[in-house]
């Protein structure tokens, strides 16, 4: 047996919103072919037409309406999301003009919320922030707030003057370097609200440079972290920071220490740089009696507040494994872990941003074997 289904869409005959699509026999449908259950199976004869395979397609709804900024430019490339249910439903963009409409809607009654990340064609460096209608402040996380206001959609007909006018955002911007001002790109640009959420977030491009837009008016820290940057002179990665140059683990709370950044609505905040130190790295070779190199081995190192993670090689190096970024000084416990294998740890202090060789040989289940520490 088979299952049929008929789409809807912007029809000849239908009204502005279209018309729904249906499984037979009358079974909603939303086009996709998972979506199908309850429809009622059509036996096919070879040779022969199974006829009476009919459908009457629902009138579906719409909404209509305009995004511009507070001085009523039209804003292009908003994301306009649709929710029923605090399920999305459908999603569009504006055009040049800020106009948009969404089609196919069922009847009921949904939210309508506004992304302004992208927005074109306004004066705010910053983008614009997100909300929901009518001027309900929005996450731009799926989850709708509770006090957005609802649209009626009605079949055949279209909602009309579904208005957003978007406040513009702030953002802050930099250039992130080494010690010899070459450009360091791939650094994640955190920027951090009082209470350690992540406001928002970048990497910086080729030239270092980096802009964090979408923030709403208050004031941030704003933190650097380094393990995938890229560029510059250093063997051993960069320590992570925050502005201005201080040490950073990692966590939002040790970013408490930071030189606070004030954002205001519809503005960017520039010249927040930073000069990255350098980071320290250990690295070796991991083995098992007598000389057998492991590949798929989790090294972690850490200091009790962070701890960053590699494995080792299971290609090429077989066995090898660098671990870099680390802020010096400071004392990091190295370990070695994989199932079949047992465990081992190693101390290190590191006193210099210079590579720290660190080999050690696994023993077989849970037979301990010490680890060798050599230095360069």
């Amino acid at each position: 047996s088979d299952t049929v289904c008929f789409s809807g869409g912007l029809l000849a005959g239908g009204g502005p919103g279209g018309f729904l699509g249906r499984c037979y026999k009358d079974v909603a449908w939303n086009g996709e072919a998972s979506a199908v259950a309850g429809a009622a199976p059509v036996a096919a004869t070879p040779g022969a037409i199974t006829a009476g395979i009919d459908a009457a397609l629902p009138l579906a709804g719409a909404l209509a309406g305009t995004v511009t900024d507070a001085s009523g430019t039209g804003l292009g490339h908003v994301g306009v999301e649709v929710f029923a249910g605090g399920q999305q439903v459908a999603v569009t963009e504006t055009g040049p003009g800020g106009t948009y409409a969404v089609t196919e809607l069922q009847p009921g009654a949904d939210e309508v919320c506004f992304d302004g990340a992208n927005a074109t064609g306004g004066s705010s460096p910053g983008a614009y922030l997100d909300q929901c209608y009518q001027g309900i402040t929005w996450s731009g996380a799926s989850l709708v707030p509770a006090d957005a206001t609802p649209v009626t959609i009605a079949a055949g007909g279209t909602a009309g003057g579904i208005d957003a006018t978007l406040a513009g955002a702030g953002a802050v911007a930099g250039t992130v370097t080494d010690g010899s001002s070459q450009p360091l790109a791939g650094v994640s640009v955190e920027v951090l609200t009082p209470g350690g959420t992540v406001a928002g977030s970048a990497a910086t491009d080729a030239t270092g440079t980096y802009t964090v837009s979408g923030l709403p008016a208050g004031s941030y820290d704003v933190c650097f972290d380094a393990q995938r940057a890229t560029g510059g002179s250093s063997s051993s990665g960069y320590a992570d920071q925050c502005y201005k140059d201080t040490p950073w683990d990692g966590t939002a709370t040790d970013a408490t220490s930071a030189t606070t950044v004030s954002v205001t609505a519809g503005s960017q905040v520039g010249g927040i740089d930073a000069t990255l130190a350098l980071g320290a790295a250990v690295s070796g070779t991991v083995t098992t009696p007598p000389d057998t190199a492991l590949g798929g081995v989790t090294v972690s190192v850490g200091n009790g507040t962070t701890t960053l993670q590699t494995t080792t090689l299971s290609v090429g190096e077989v066995g090898s494994y660098v671990v870099s970024g680390l802020a010096v000084p400071g004392t990091y416990t190295v370990t070695f872990a994989r199932s079949d294998l047992a465990s081992q740890t190693q101390d290190v202090s590191l006193t210099s941003a210079a590579p720290t060789a660190i080999d050690t040989v696994c023993g077989v289940m849970s037979s301990v074997v010490a680890a060798a520490l050599t230095r360069p």
